[in-house]
């Protein structure tokens, strides 16, 4: 598990949130137009360097965890924590966990796998 970053390794961004994608994905899911709902947020997994050794890796999503404190107000941007919580070789697996925090009122976990060749 040489390629990827270090377990607890974080990274902080702000996040600017495209009002028509996110008025498209309120409609899809019948969503509050007022609020951003939890998972609209998977979108931007691929701009943290955090996720970028994993982009090209044949990860699964196995699980996801979500933990939201209050709703989220729309507005334009949000600052958003990615970080890294586990990295471990499970018999013929590898799991990785990561934590997305966005303003401290929402967390999304989740729990990707990788096939390992013997």
């Amino acid at each position: 598990m040489q390629h990827c970053s270090n377990v607890g390794d974080s990274e902080t961004r702000t996040l600017m949130i495209d009002e028509f994608e996110l008025q498209a994905y309120q409609a899809l899911f019948h969503y509050a137009e007022h609020d951003i709902p939890p998972l609209f947020f998977a979108r931007f997994w691929h701009v943290f360097e955090l996720f970028q050794p994993f982009i090209t890796l044949p990860i699964t999503l196995v699980e996801t965890q979500v933990i939201q404190n209050a709703p989220l107000p729309k507005q334009p941007h949000v600052q958003a924590t990615l970080t890294l919580l586990e990295a471990t070789k499970i018999k013929h697996f590898e799991r990785y966990r990561f934590e997305m925090n966005v303003n401290d009122v929402l967390t999304v976990h989740h729990t990707f796998i990788k096939q390992v060749k013997l």
